[in-house]
Parts: C-alpha cells; structure tokens; sequence
C-alpha cells in the first residue's frame, strides 16, 4: 500500500528559521519528556523541521534546565558514555586531517569538552576555544586543562574576524534561535581556507522511526 500523501504546504506561523521560505508542511508534535506537546513543520523549500510556534524563553528555560545537562560528573550512564567518547574520538582524527598543527579551533556549544579534549590530545599543539552556557556541562568543560571557555553564546562571543581554523557546531545549530542568521557569524571567523563542521540530528532516521519521541 502507498504512503498516505504529505499535507498542502501552507502559511506558517512563522518563516522556516533557516532559509526564510514562509511554506511549510504540518508534521507530527514532538513530545517532551514531561509529555508536553510541540507542533512542527517542515519547511517546504529546504525540508527543515522546525517548531511552529517557536518555543518561549520560560519553555526553554525549563527544558534546559540541570537536569538537561545531567546530575552527576557525566550526562548519561557509562555505557553510553563510552560510545560518545568512541564516536567523538573518531570525529576527532578526521578533523585534525589536513589541518595545520597549530590550529585554532572554536567548539560552539562545547558541552563538557569532551571533542576539544580529544582534538588536544591528538595535537598538543592546537588552541583550543569552546563556547557553552553557563551550566553543568559548562563547568565540566572549565575543568579540561587547556580548554579557553566562554560562558555564553556565539552572539555575545567577542572573537576576531578571520580567527579560527576549525570551527565545530555538533548537534547545536538547531538550538538557536536564528541559525540561517548565524552562518555569516560563523563564516567571518573563519580564516581563508578554514572549514566549519555542522552535524546535525536526523529526525528521517532508522533510529527515529524505530523509537518515535524516545530517539536518542
């Protein structure tokens, strides 16, 4: 049997966050873990999904709250956490190809520093930048030696332009409120020839059918 059709685009609420366009598609609501239900859309020129409406700062607060970040000196149990570390340690080595051996390298949204720590480890050499809020995950950063730690966002970061060899955006750039609006940011502090990473979570992934709103 056939998929049942995608829904008409229509006006959205707002405009996709990162390319502007002002059609989209009704998608399923995510659901919180407190059960709480957000709509979203997927924006019909670039396929974004995106929440519509977007999110209060109270409702953010909340979901960023400690417990986001993990009561203990590690976010998830140790099992997963040596999957992240051996995950993390492979992006590492493919980020440090090519790339000169005094590097400067900026971690937006940094977490506990876990990918500045590995890339220090591989190349001594490298200056290390990381930006992550205030928080947990901000203080378990500040306690990785070598680590140069902004507590804040990339808007109230005062790097200079042309500044950063690598700049690493891992599973961040959908949390902010503008993204399309970030790039030139993002851009500018690049040096000419450097390379920026964005990764991002896939919500048409195998993962994401098979365990719906409890995807990792």
């Amino acid at each position: 049997m056939p998929p049942p059709p995608l829904p008409a685009p229509v006006a959205a609420g707002r405009a996709c966050p990162l390319c502007g366009h002002s059609e989209a598609r009704a998608l399923p609501a995510a659901v919180d873990e407190e059960g709480c239900l957000f709509p979203r859309r997927a924006c019909a020129s670039c396929g974004t999904a995106f929440l519509d409406p977007a999110p209060t700062p109270a409702q953010l607060d909340r979901a960023y709250a400690a417990s986001y970040y993990g009561t203990r000196s590690t976010k998830f149990p140790a099992p997963i956490e040596r999957l992240r570390e051996a995950a993390a340690a492979g992006r590492a080595r493919r980020l440090l190809a090519g790339l000169p051996t005094d590097a400067r390298i900026l971690d937006v949204g940094c977490g506990d520093g876990r990918l500045l720590r590995l890339l220090g480890q591989r190349a001594p050499a490298t200056e290390l930048h990381g930006i992550e809020l205030p928080g947990p995950a901000a203080d378990r950063a500040a306690a990785v030696p070598g680590i140069h730690l902004h507590r804040g966002t990339l808007d109230d970061a005062t790097y200079p332009e042309a500044h950063f060899d690598l700049i690493c955006l891992v599973h961040v750039l959908e949390h902010l409120p503008a993204p399309g609006a970030s790039l030139p940011r993002l851009a500018r502090l690049l040096r000419p020839g450097g390379r920026l990473l964005l990764s991002f979570p896939n919500i048409a992934s195998l993962q994401t059918r098979a365990f719906g709103t409890a995807w990792f």
